[in-house]
């Protein structure tokens, strides 16, 4: 930013004339540039109508007819989610206890084998 002192953070465009090695300003400049371009302009209005129209398809799809509909449908979704979360913590915690006594069984199992061996070889 030394570059240029006259620099503010209210004229997007003034990233264009800073001079820096920087990959971050390098990207916003390229971005900046890309952007200006009426080409791009078209693609990004062609790529968020297609962006709307799977979003209208999925809706209808899915027979989300009002806002209300939509947000009982996510209110249980939200629902199954947080059982779902609480199941898997259970199910963890489960599988550590079961590991902890595998590990047990091991040790014992590994002693009383070690036990043998000292036996036979008196």
């Amino acid at each position: 930013m030394q570059n240029n002192p006259h620099w503010t953070a209210d004229d997007p465009m003034a990233i264009l004339f800073i001079k820096s090695d920087l990959r971050l300003v390098i990207d916003l400049q390229t971005c900046v540039k890309a952007q200006q371009s009426r080409a791009y302009a078209q693609k990004v209005k062609i790529s968020n109508l297609q962006q709307m129209a799977r979003t209208v398809a999925y809706v209808q799809e899915h027979g989300y007819d009002s806002r209300e509909n939509l947000s009982e449908t996510a209110d249980a979704i939200y629902t199954k989610m947080a059982k779902a979360r609480g199941d898997a913590k259970l199910t963890e915690s489960k599988l550590r206890k079961q590991t902890s006594r595998f590990i047990i069984l091991v040790n014992i199992s590994h002693k009383i084998h070690l036990r043998r061996i000292s036996k036979s070889s008196e």
